[in-house]
């Protein structure tokens, strides 16, 4: 009959573990668990997007790390006849650590990545819809696509428009100016926008005009004109409309390089059709 072998018989070395593979996994781990809390942090403060190397790099060095550490753990273990001898309390509390830590990296590691995607998404979104502006002395208000907002060399424009906006790459610009009737001679909207239109194309050579449309906004009436012509080195095309209040004339004029001039047309004709005049008596 064979002697049985209990724990206290068996060989003992260097209090349980095997230090250099704990070590060395306890290093990868560390140096994993750093490079994916760079890289989320990273995304979530919106410094830069994912870099799907360094997530890579990062969970290959915490599953490394969690495998050798946990090798060196079980060396404590050792095996008689099938049945394994139970470790010692500090290699169970060590083993259970490690576990949990996996299980939180694990979570995280699913979290972090949802999290970023649904902020983005909600970014995205809040980009995407379009936004009412109002000019500070209370007289109108425009709603210009999503992602427009002021601009402040615009703002610096002589004389200071009432408001003025821009498209996010700045390949297409609008302002509006508006004048009181009391100012100006008696005059009908045709010959308002006739003056309007000689000031942009005096300043312009071969220039081309498309006919004026008349166009109603609420209880408004509104002209509209494209201009394109050549200023200085550059072709400009221009976007005109003039609106009649009771007390006030309104300038919506905007621009952009004929390259852009499609895009350009479609988003003036969606900011004119959805122009308010708040107030012209004051």
């Amino acid at each position: 009959m064979s002697e049985q072998v209990t724990a206290t018989d068996l060989p003992q070395s260097d209090g349980g573990f095997r230090r250099p593979w704990v070590m060395f996994g306890g290093t990868l781990l560390a140096g994993g668990v750093a490079v994916n809390a760079l890289n989320d942090l990273a995304t979530l403060t919106g410094l830069t997007e994912r870099d799907g190397v360094l997530n890579v790099i990062g969970g290959l060095s915490v599953t490394a790390g969690l495998f050798m550490s946990l090798y060196g753990a079980m060396d404590k273990v050792w095996f008689n006849r099938g049945k394994a001898v139970k470790p010692q309390p500090r290699l169970r509390m060590a083993l259970l650590g490690l576990i949990g830590l996996a299980v939180v990296l694990i979570l995280l590691s699913l979290l972090v990545p949802a999290i970023s995607a649904a902020t983005q998404a909600a970014k995205d979104t809040a980009a995407a819809e379009p936004s009412v502006l109002q000019s500070a002395d209370g007289f109108c208000e425009m709603t210009v696509p999503g992602g427009w907002g002021p601009n402040a060399d615009l703002a610096a424009l002589q004389p200071t428009p009432a408001m003025q906006v821009s498209d996010p790459a700045g390949n297409i610009a609008l302002i509006v100016r508006h004048e009181a009737k009391i100012d100006l001679r008696t005059m009908t909207l045709d010959e308002y926008t006739s003056l309007n239109i000689k000031s942009i194309t005096d300043v312009l050579s071969d220039v081309t005009q498309s006919r004026i449309l008349t166009v109603e906004l609420g209880l408004h009436m509104a002209r509209t004109v494209e201009i394109t012509g050549t200023e200085g080195d550059n072709r400009v095309t221009y976007r005109l409309s003039t609106v009649e209040a009771p007390d006030r004339y309104f300038v919506i004029l905007g621009w952009s390089a004929p390259s852009h001039a499609d895009d350009a047309r479609n988003r003036f004709n969606s900011i004119i059709s959805r122009f308010r005049v708040l107030n012209s008596a004051r």
